[in-house]
């Protein structure tokens, strides 16, 4: 019975392929998604190698704007990664869906939903799959238009963009997607793009990127404005109608925080040390990141002595710092887990630090 079905479910798909190659688009993507409702005829698909055909079909015909939905609808009900056998088809067809709603003006929230679509899609693919395609012309294309739609705002945050920049490092990051990433202190994929000079040399040469990192290195390490109970506000704490409410949060979600904060540092050291390990330093006082290097955690600690170490004018601007225990706090970054400088440069400095004693 099963043969039967697959006979029949095939020589259905071949005649919707058929109506691609005459122009019948709309026709053969409504008799698809109505068959879609037979959950047999769905498994199907996802099991077999005629979705490839089909979006072979749509990708030839070049779908029009107004059916892109219905094309999305039929990629998100069948695909399955593990049995497409074209992945450089399915990003071709994703945005070839994409660019068409773009250049037709479509409305910010049809884009939005079209967009959530894609991304639904794409993270199927299992992330550690994506360092394959990192030649494919398409997925490069797909990925910068999606980083212009999150830097404007058109689409939310998508962190799964991030997993598949830190994966293919070839990729160009756009200044506005940029500018988000260090707005939520997403400093991680930043580090890892930063490990290729490459990437550095493209990064120094866009002044918006450079004075954004800059700002942001300010903003992290300077002193931050903090709410203090004035000896007013203490008087007003002991009023009958007043009501203060002091350390509501829990202690575990404040440890929490705090990591995430001491990893969202590290992580914009790594990034600044990768600059300076190819002489690109940011307009900073390095006497910030002294007062730092002071106060922060032993982790922390290392990657600050780093820098400081690779900055080049930093014995002219801090010449009483103690040179030996900033050697002594940055050799330990050799053994900081997750650590996002350079391998190459750290080898190197590493090597160094012990050779000066």
């Amino acid at each position: 019975m099963t043969k039967i079905h697959d006979i029949k479910y095939i020589d259905e798909i071949n005649y919707a392929i058929e109506g691609f190659s005459s122009g019948d688009e709309e026709c053969s993507l409504q008799m698809i998604i109505k068959m879609m409702q037979d959950e047999h005829f769905k498994a199907f698909m996802k099991e077999s190698k005629y979705l490839v055909q089909v979006v072979y079909a749509m990708a030839n015909a070049k779908t029009p704007t107004r059916l892109c939905s219905e094309a999305l609808h039929v990629i998100t009900e069948a695909f399955n990664p593990y049995s497409f056998e074209d992945m450089d088809a399915l990003f071709g067809i994703l945005l070839q869906i994409l660019n068409s709603s773009l250049c037709n003006e479509c409305m910010h929230s049809c884009i939005a939903s079209q967009v959530n679509k894609i991304i639904g899609i794409m993270r199927r693919i299992p992330i550690r799959w994506y360092c394959r395609y990192t030649e494919c012309i398409d997925l490069e294309k797909l990925i910068h238009e999606l980083q212009i739609l999150i830097g404007k705002r058109v689409v939310k945050w998508s962190r799964f963009v991030c997993l598949v920049l830190s994966t293919c490092c070839k990729f160009t990051l756009e200044d506005k997607f940029i500018g988000r990433m260090l707005t939520r202190r997403d400093y991680r994929t930043l580090g890892i793009y930063t490990q290729s000079e490459e990437n550095v040399v493209r990064l120094a040469s866009r002044d918006f990127v450079m004075h954004r990192l800059a700002n942001a290195v300010r903003s992290e390490f300077g002193n931050r404005s903090r709410k203090v109970i004035s000896m007013n506000d203490s008087e007003l704490c002991t009023s009958t109608n007043a009501v203060v409410i002091i350390d509501r949060i829990d202690a575990h979600e404040k440890a929490s925080n705090t990591s995430r904060c001491e990893n969202a540092k590290r992580d914009l050291l790594a990034v600044m040390i990768n600059l300076a390990c190819v002489n690109i330093c940011l307009d900073i006082p390095l006497k910030l990141i002294e007062e730092m290097h002071n106060t922060t955690d032993s982790t922390t600690k290392c990657y600050a002595a780093m820098l400081l170490l690779v900055s080049p004018n930093f014995m002219n601007e801090l010449p009483c710092i103690d040179v030996e225990s900033l050697k002594q706090n940055a050799r330990r970054l050799e053994y900081a887990a997750n650590c996002l400088v350079s391998k190459t440069h750290l080898s190197r400095l590493i090597s160094l630090l012990y050779k000066s004693g």
